[in-house]
């Protein structure tokens, strides 16, 4: 209760400050996140309100921030660049599991700090006279993936995803899934390495089985030369035979 007590003041605080940086925003906009991490995954209800406010509050101010940002450059792009970079937020594809697993905290508060050193020097060259569209596109982009982030975090808050027994059922689908998955692939493997085995047989029956029919012609071939060949020696012997009977008969 008196850490809710504290946020509240610190809210009605944040109300009355007149300073409307872009800076400032993101300063603002990171406590309110550091607020949400710190209610973690409490059920309470006057802590879902909170969660629900200061979700509302991040994204407002991060849709601050990107308007101040392109109102900056209105006048010096041209409306062609301008909508360039409002499609290119609506292409943006974020990860679907950080509404079923919550944020990675530490990932977001990085991008914040890495958005707060591109704007200030995004500033720094718009006021030497210098738009950087790529830098602006870049910043307008991460700002969008932030706010996304934070809003499907939300979801997983304020729907019990982040219990204790809910994470533990999802964990208890992703290992089902999971084995699901690798069975699948054994049997494509297995089913893949027989069907190589049975090609590798037929080719082998297939090779064998020529071997024995190139080999059996060759051999007919031979048989056949070898048949049609005179057989000159066996005439030769009958001859002179013959020509010795002759002789002693002659005697």
């Amino acid at each position: 209760a008196a850490r809710q007590a504290d946020m509240c003041r610190g809210e009605e605080n944040n109300d009355r400050e007149e300073g409307q940086s872009v800076e400032e925003k993101l300063g603002r906009t990171t406590r309110y996140m550091h607020e949400v991490k710190e209610l973690g995954v409490s059920v309470k209800e006057e802590d879902l309100r909170l969660v629900k406010r200061r979700v509302v509050q991040i994204v407002a101010e991060l849709q601050d921030i990107r308007d101040i940002l392109v109102d900056s450059v209105k006048d010096k792009l041209s409306p062609r660049q301008l909508s360039v970079l409002d499609n290119e937020q609506d292409e943006l594809e974020t990860d679907p599991s950080v509404q079923f697993f919550g944020v990675e905290w530490d990932s977001v508060f990085a991008k914040c700090f890495s958005l707060g050193l591109n704007i200030r020097i995004f500033k720094q060259r718009l006021e030497g006279g210098m738009v950087d569209s790529i830098s602006l596109a870049s910043i307008l982009t991460e700002l969008s993936k932030v706010e996304k982030q934070v809003e499907q975090h939300s979801i997983a808050v304020l729907s019990g995803g982040l219990s204790s027994e809910q994470l533990s059922h999802q964990l208890q689908q992703q290992m089902r899934l999971s084995q699901v998955g690798q069975l699948a692939r054994s049997n494509n493997i297995l089913e893949k390495e027989g069907e190589e085995g049975r090609k590798r047989m037929v080719k082998y029956r297939k090779n064998k089985t020529e071997n024995l029919t190139a080999k059996i012609s060759v051999t007919r071939n031979d048989q056949r030369r070898k048949s049609s060949v005179p057989d000159f020696g066996i005439k030769k012997k009958t001859s002179f035979i013959e020509k010795v009977s002759s002789l002693l008969n002659y005697v």
